[in-house]
């Protein structure tokens, strides 16, 4: 094959790589589980081992729910996981009133395979709540599938990602969102009888369920939701991740550089944090310098505060589209 060739092959391959990177492979796979796919359903119960320290509880039993959240203790509706802070602990990848009746699928799987151990190992050792040896006991992976909200008829969908796992003492959640197209669901029926103007019910983030702790992601129970593909806390857009097990702890790299290096450029990138800021004051200060938007976990130049509108990264669809498109005018040209 000529190098005319072999470089279109190689650009495609590198996009593919590019999107696997962020969104953990799902679906009709090996190991992976769809839960039923009825309005408001949940997966079965699963178990466990180690448990999962979550605000300082251990739980041994956890539930994908259809609604998008994983719950412990029992299955959780949209009605228990849109209440802040609630009765109901949950990690909320995107607690609203989603119908798989409508559009799309919720995947899972609870994995020992040591291939998914080590990618999500790789993914949080480079940041200092982590030890460098840190070694997963397990994976919890749910994924929710262009996904669409309750008698929907505008054909938008989301699909977002939650990442679970513990080693028996640091418990770790990566919440990534490939595409947010919707973010207000069409069950307000206190708006439809009251005749008031409908509101945003859908969350992000954590709930403690003790009724007094929680910790949102930005834009949560607002318009400013839809956002929410363009912030991180690790510099990737759409992806966040979380030491979880005490209290709720943004990710850091560790401290390499000096103050004069670190010095953060905010000129470039529009911030929208001073509109959509967490409900709860975190334990820790939300500054930490963002990785590369690729995933080396090299920081990269102008970095910014996190939960930042990353505007110069396209969607990962839009990317892929891109590359597929060049890599076929290229081989065109080329043969």
């Amino acid at each position: 094959m000529s190098r005319e060739v072999l470089w279109p092959v190689w650009l495609l391959a590198t996009c593919v790589w590019f999107v696997q990177c962020s969104l953990l492979p799902y679906g009709d796979i090996e190991g992976h589980t769809a839960t039923p796919g009825i309005d408001d359903g949940s997966g079965p119960s699963l178990s466990l081992q180690p448990p999962f320290r979550f605000y300082g509880t251990n739980y041994s039993t956890a539930f994908v729910n259809n609604d998008g959240s994983v719950t412990f203790i029992k299955a959780g509706r949209f009605q228990e996981t849109t209440s802040d802070p609630g009765n109901t602990p949950a990690v909320c990848g995107l607690c609203t009133d989603i119908d798989v009746t409508v559009s799309g699928t919720v995947w899972y799987v609870l994995s020992t395979a040591s291939a998914l151990r080590q990618t999500v190992a790789e993914d949080v050792r480079r940041y200092q709540e982590f030890p460098a040896d840190y070694t997963p006991s397990w994976v919890l992976l749910a994924t929710w599938a262009d996904v669409a909200t309750f008698n929907s008829e505008d054909n938008k969908v989301d699909t977002f990602q939650i990442t679970m796992t513990t080693d028996g003492t640091a418990s770790v959640v990566i919440l990534f969102y490939e595409r947010i197209e919707w973010v207000y669901d069409n069950s307000d029926f206190v708006a439809a009888y009251q005749g008031t103007e409908p509101s945003v019910r859908s969350q992000s983030g954590f709930l403690a369920g003790d009724g007094a702790r929680s910790y949102l992601l930005p834009g949560s129970k607002s318009d400013e939701l839809i956002n929410i593909t363009k912030l991180s806390n690790v510099g990737v857009a759409g992806k966040f991740i979380f030491r979880v097990d005490s209290d709720i702890l943004p990710v850091h790299l560790p401290e390499t550089t000096s103050s004069a290096q670190r010095t953060i450029d905010t000129t470039t990138t529009p911030t929208i944090a001073d509109n959509i800021a967490p409900r709860s004051t975190p334990s820790t200060s939300l500054t930490s310098t963002p990785t590369s938007p690729f995933c080396d976990g090299t920081p990269h130049s102008g970095a910014t505060p996190v939960y930042t509108l990353l505007t110069t990264f396209p969607s990962l669809s839009e990317v892929m589209k891109t590359c597929v498109y060049l890599s076929c005018v290229i081989i065109s040209q080329s043969l």
